[in-house]
């Protein structure tokens, strides 16, 4: 998963940035890479926040209680 998000920077990275977006997302190739990287990681993290059920940890100390 990390060697993808890696080929993804590098791809985007050779992209001329500054010409897609114009000064939308900063004035610089770097600038705008960064706000595309960190708008992923925003997006990922909610993704994996909103699909993620907790559940309820039972403590072995009750469970073995409970069998007896």
């Amino acid at each position: 998963m990390i060697a993808i998000g890696h080929l993804i920077g590098y791809g985007a990275g050779t992209l001329n940035l500054l010409n897609i977006f114009g000064n939308l997302l900063g004035d610089s190739q770097f600038k705008q890479l960064t706000v595309i990287a960190a708008a992923s990681l925003v997006f990922a993290v909610g993704v994996t926040s909103w699909a993620v059920e907790e559940r309820v940890l039972i403590s072995a100390a009750r469970y073995e209680a409970s069998l007896e």
